[in-house]
Order: structure tokens, then sequence, then C-alpha cells
């Protein structure tokens, strides 16, 4: 007769390779809350998923008609809507993940109250959601590429790896707000002006090349800086961007680990702020 496994319940929080086998052992349900968050997503419009194509598309034609026509970037190897468009690509994914990341726990209060599970699993569900629209909008980089005639590079083999390190960046955040915002109220507001600043540094509609000496040093300490190059080089190839934007990836990764810890050592109490 096979032996039953036994269980052992404890007060004492479990060790942080404990939690990761809870999130593992609970994985299915990322790809639940995923098709949830995708139905309550598109319900009900009439639109449907071309709002998620608009919205980029919108932003390219205000970038193209400002910085392209009144502001000329000569040092562009490239046409200026496929730069921009590259670059909000890489920005929207983030940023999606990043909001609706830093604010998912507590608008799905009466779900998290209801059921046990890593909290972790539905922040983490939000980078699938996100990648609905990452691939519908990376489909239209691809089209403006041949309109406009830029080539393809054999770097596209290492979109889906600067695709994963956006997200990890995006998560790392997301983890850190959200578990601050159940003893910090002021960290849920902090996440639109992150996110509507953020964009003014980083290299999505100007290139680095315009910026002080100082200001482009600067940049290789931002993670989604160096995402934006490194996507752009993939998709077209050219000049290798600086070896030094390894510094900003190294910082997302640091801060997605960061997020882990800290989602682990909170969550038990976040039903309690609620």
């Amino acid at each position: 007769m096979k032996a039953k496994p036994i269980i052992k319940i404890s007060s004492e929080p479990d060790s942080f390779g404990e939690y990761l086998q809870k999130v593992y052992q609970k994985r299915f349900l990322i790809i639940t809350f995923t098709q949830r968050g995708l139905k309550i997503k598109y319900a009900q419009t009439v639109l449907g998923v071309l709002w998620s194509l608009i919205q980029p598309l919108t932003g390219l034609a205000i970038f193209s008609l400002f910085f392209n026509y009144i502001i000329q970037f000569n040092s562009l190897t490239m046409s200026y809507p496929v730069y921009a468009f590259t670059g909000i690509t890489v920005w929207n994914y983030f940023s999606y993940i990043f909001s609706n990341g830093s604010t998912g726990l507590r608008e799905s209060a009466d779900l998290i109250q209801k059921f046990n599970f890593p909290k972790v699993l539905f922040i983490l569900s939000k980078s699938l959601i996100g990648l609905v629209e990452f691939a519908m909008a990376f489909g239209i980089c691809l089209i403006l590429i041949f309109i406009y005639g830029e080539g393809l590079s054999v770097g596209l083999l290492l979109i889906p790896l600067i695709t994963f390190g956006i997200a990890t960046t995006a998560l790392g955040l997301a983890l850190i707000v959200a578990a601050a915002t159940f003893k910090f109220r002021d960290a849920y507001h902090i996440v639109p002006y992150l996110v509507n600043f953020g964009i003014w540094f980083t290299p999505i509609f100007f290139p680095v090349s315009i910026l002080p000496e100082i200001m482009q040093k600067a940049m290789w300490f931002n993670p989604m800086a160096a995402y934006a190059e490194y996507f752009r080089w993939a998709l077209m190839g050219g000049e290798t961007p600086s070896i030094n934007y390894f510094l900003g990836i190294s910082i997302g990764l640091v801060l997605f680990l960061i997020g882990l810890i800290y989602m682990k050592k909170t969550e038990d109490k976040i039903v309690d702020f609620l």
C-alpha cells in the first residue's frame, strides 16, 4: 500500500525556496488569471483587440508629426516612424505590466479574500495579458520595417530573450509597488507619474546621441533604455549598443529579485489591509 504524503502545517513562514515551490505548483493559475483578464479587458467592446493597436499607432502619429517634421534627428540610421514605433512597442509592454501589476491586487481584493494562492501569480499573469498586445504591436513593427525598406537582422532570434527581460523589469517594479501599497498608500498614486515621466528619460522617441555626454552615460543605468536599444538592434542590426547597457539590464534583474522577496515577505499580511 502506497504511503500517503505527509503535509506539514506550521505557523512558521515559508523559506524563499518553499515559496517558489508553491508558486511552481500553482503555476496553472497564471493561465487562469490571464484568461480572466483578457475577458474582462475586451468584454463588451465593439472594436475588441483593435483598441490594442489604436494606442501605439496614435502615439506614432503624434511623435512622427512633432519630432520627425518639427525637430530633425539627423543621427538616426533608420526611418523615424520605425525608430519611434519600436520604442513605443517596448515601452507600452513595460508600462502595461507595471501599471496593471502594481494596482491589480487592490482592484481584485474580492478574489484575494476568497482564495488562498501565492499573490505573485496574479501579478505574473499581467505579463501574459500584455504579451498579447505586444505581439500585435510587434507585427506592426515588421510591417513598418518592410514599408520603409529596413532590413531584418539575424538578431531577431534574441527578441524572446529581450521580451523576457522587459517583463522581468516591469514585474520587479510592479511587485515592489503592489506589496508596498498595502502599508504605504502613497505608492499606489505614484505609479501613473512614474509611467508618464519615465518615457521622457528613455530613448523611445528620441535618439540617445542628441543628449549631453553625462546624460548618455546616465542611460546605461536605465533598464528600459537598454531594452529599447537592444530591441531595435535585434530587429534591424546596425551598430551594437554599448556593453555598458548591461548595467541597466542587471538593475532590472535585481529589481525582479527584490520584488519577489518583498512580495513573499508581505503577501500573508495583504488580506489584513484590504
